[in-house]
């Protein structure tokens, strides 16, 4: 994940977090499309909605 080093935090969330979060599991062996899943949407304060960017119910939630 030495590609990752170099790169802004902010310069591409969107164009990146996918391919991020996909790499992220393979370090351990794991197949993120079996386990969590990408957008989740959820409930904010106030009856919004929002999206958390990855989420595997029990495990981990991410947002970039």
């Amino acid at each position: 994940m030495n590609e990752w080093k170099d790169i802004a935090p902010t310069a591409r969330e969107e164009a990146d977090a996918q391919t991020f979060e996909t790499g992220f599991f393979h370090i351990f062996g794991v197949e993120r499309s079996q386990v969590a899943i990408f957008e989740q949407k959820v409930r904010l304060p106030g009856d919004a909605n929002g999206y958390i960017d990855l989420f595997w119910k029990g495990h981990i939630m991410i947002e970039i």
